[in-house]
């Protein structure tokens, strides 16, 4: 019995969330984002609640998630893309021995 399906990597088509759950049925799929660099979440849709279909979610406890303008680090307006920024407990320090690189990414 399918519970919940958590798909990875790349966003899951609409179209293919709906055949998918005419199979195992309504609300089993669950978008999320993580990164290499967060162990393993920022966001998540809920399993139980409203869930919109084509989106991650909302950030999980703790987590703050800012868009930003990669060249001046303002932060952007609804619906331009950005560069996005975490701050939570689950985000690594940085790269071993890459204090120049960690100290440039960490606002």
């Amino acid at each position: 019995m399918c519970r919940h399906a958590y798909p990875r990597h790349h966003r899951f088509p609409e179209e293919a969330q709906k055949e998918f759950e005419k199979i195992v049925g309504k609300r089993k799929l669950l978008e999320n984002l993580g990164m290499t660099e967060t162990s393993p979440l920022i966001a998540s849709n809920p399993v139980k609640g409203r869930k919109k279909l084509g989106s991650v979610g909302l950030p999980l406890i703790n987590t703050d998630i800012r868009l930003l303008d990669p060249v001046s680090g303002e932060e952007v307006p609804l619906g331009v893309p950005g560069e996005i920024c975490v701050k939570g407990p689950q985000v690594m320090v940085g790269l071993l021995w890459q204090t120049g690189r960690n100290a440039a990414s960490h606002r």
